[in-house]
């Protein structure tokens, strides 16, 4: 019914000028084809059916237009406005989001006369702003803790996130491209990164973290996603939020070519990978010059990408560019991603597709000297070279009835005793903890925060298992306990960053 309103219209437009000089009727008619093209872009671009109001509301102030011009012969402006209504209540009848909103007489009275109350009266006025920020704080899940962490320092939020900081004392300071999902081109993209480092802030961040109409979160703005990933470190976690600030460096290293395929709608592309390095993969639809004429003029066709076992609707103009496909170092800003490439990715649409490498030093576990250990013991010691945290042992190991072999990020832990025991003494204001990896591993973090009780985990390793991991409440120190010695009487212990 919209596509059959535009030739209406137009005609109607023609025969109102039918008076006037050709070329005043040929500019009045481009002139309302522009109007109708602008107008059914703002209107049917976006998915909410609120967004018709442009297309429509045009249509019905043109249409008045050339009723207060009164050509001469047929009238078709009652019937184009009859079409208009028409539409407009059918839409609201029978679509999920109503053309037509429905009005709330009675809530618009009361908010009115409270908004009189508030520019009239200071008492009131900070009475309803302190409402609205414990119901803020309520919907937010914003704690105390969060508040305190927070404090008055400058913030970066996403978009649907930023009335949460008004529960907060924080200063909202947003990124140029203020909607980061809006930052579909390169440049804007880049704009976005550039300024995150450029004026490092903090950033409060969901968790988990989501993304927009079927979008995956960390493709959203790439470049700057990779800048957070790369430059900074989650230091406060609370309920279903994530404080990151920067880390002392940038833990990345430069971009390297990786290769280039062009693959047809739907066609698997391997990935390629190299250990400790991020793979990165830059999408560019490829379009007919037909096809881009319609997608100017119409709405342009989507492209949906699939990576492992989800697929992802893909915002690119004219491409894709940098999206991270994995994340070598955990971070937990970015569980989502994978330790290691997936093997395939393939888009809809035929499009050529150019991988990247970026080197990410790995943390390291290494046997410590002698001289680098309290009391020359044989120890263990943990080291961050970048990231989180500066470089130096982070945390050191005493052995028990165990010997220790380097192998990689790795160390071979092979029990010789019948209590083999490893006791880590943790620096003050860090802590080490321990989780099971992707593929059983041990993998070894840190924080920037001590462990306020005891906890006991409880996970399998490659070759091995290690029992019980307990993080006793008094003292910064960590015990992983009963070793179970395999076959072949070897326990792996791996490290990396959060």
């Amino acid at each position: 019914m919209a596509m059959a309103l535009v030739p209406l219209v137009l005609f109607q437009s023609w025969i109102a000028v039918a008076e006037f000089g050709r070329r005043t009727r040929v500019s009045w008619l481009i002139a309302t084809m522009f109007a109708l093209w602008f107008a059914a872009h703002e209107a049917f671009l976006r998915h909410d059916g609120g967004h018709a109001w442009y297309f429509f509301g045009i249509v019905v102030l043109l249409t008045v237009i050339l009723l207060l011009v009164r050509p001469r012969g047929i009238r078709w402006e009652p019937g184009v406005l009859a079409l208009t209504v028409a539409f407009l209540v059918i839409g609201t009848i029978y679509t999920p989001t109503p053309f037509l909103a429905t009005i709330d007489r009675q809530g618009s009275l009361s908010s009115f006369g409270l908004t009189l109350q508030v520019i009239t009266s200071k008492t009131v006025a900070e009475q309803v702003t302190r409402n609205n920020n414990a119901n803020l704080a309520s919907q937010y899940q914003i704690t105390d803790g969060l508040r305190a962490e927070l404090g008055t320092r400058e913030t970066i939020v996403d978009p649907w996130d930023i009335s949460a900081l008004a529960a907060t004392d924080a200063v909202w300071h947003p990124l140029p491209v203020l909607q980061a999902f809006m930052a579909y081109t390169p440049e804007l993209d880049d704009l976005n990164a550039q300024n995150l480092i450029s004026v490092p802030r903090q950033v409060l961040r969901s968790s988990p973290y989501g993304a927009i109409d079927g979008r995956f979160g960390y493709w959203e703005s790439p470049r700057y996603q990779r800048a957070l990933y790369c430059g900074y470190g989650v230091v406060f976690e609370a309920t279903v939020w994530q404080v990151l600030r920067p880390s002392p460096e940038n833990r990345c290293g430069s971009l390297e070519p990786a290769g280039s395929t062009q693959a047809e709608a739907g066609e698997p592309i391997a990935v390629p990978r190299r250990e400790g390095a991020i793979t990165l993969a830059t999408i560019t639809p490829r379009t007919s010059v037909l096809g881009q004429v319609a997608d100017f003029v119409f709405k342009p066709a989507e492209t949906w990408v699939t990576y492992g076992s989800s697929t992802w609707r893909l915002a690119e103009n004219p491409s894709a560019a940098e999206l991270m496909l994995n994340g070598p170092l955990a971070h937990r800003a970015f569980v989502s991603l994978p330790a290691v490439p997936f093997d395939t990715i393939s888009v809809s649409r035929p499009a050529t597709v150019d991988f990247q490498f970026i080197d990410v030093p790995a943390a390291r576990l290494r046997i410590a000297t002698a001289e680098a250990m309290p009391s020359g013991s044989t120890a263990l010691a943990l080291e961050a070279p970048v990231g989180d945290h500066s470089s130096g042992p982070g945390a050191v190991a005493a052995f028990n009835d165990v010997t220790v072999d380097q192998q990689g990020s790795c160390l071979l832990l092979h029990p010789t005793g019948a209590d083999p025991q490893v006791v880590f003494s943790l620096p003050e204001g860090i802590t080490f903890y321990v989780q099971s990896g992707a593929d059983g591993e041990v993998q070894v973090f840190l924080a920037e925060r001590q462990f306020t009780e005891e906890a006991s985990v409880r996970f399998a390793v490659t070759a091995g298992s290690i029992r019980t991991v307990t993080i006793p409440s008094a003292g910064n120190s960590l015990r992983l306990q009963r070793l179970d010695p395999p076959e072949s009487g070897t326990t792996r212990l791996c490290a990396a960053l959060p």
